[in-house]
């Protein structure tokens, strides 16, 4: 399962973005400018993977305003 992760923060876009890239289920994670600060692609296996990376991989160790979750469901 494929899914893009939004991400606007209070502070710390490199220090997530360093973070997200060393995780394994991460395909991609950019500093970009716009509404949100950081945009990240993740391939996880199930629901749970993407929950426990949205709480408590991102929300739970960084200063995050908010984020917004895209679910892929069709792909080439």
């Amino acid at each position: 399962m494929r899914a893009y992760v939004l991400v606007r923060l209070h502070r710390g876009e490199r220090e997530l973005v360093d973070y997200m890239r060393k995780q394994d289920h991460v395909e991609r994670a950019d500093i970009v400018y716009g509404e949100y600060d950081v945009v990240i692609i993740a391939n996880v296996k199930d629901i749970r993977e993407l929950s426990h990376l949205v709480l408590d991989d991102i929300r739970k160790r960084f200063d995050v305003e908010r984020t917004s979750t895209l679910i892929v469901t069709e792909s080439e």
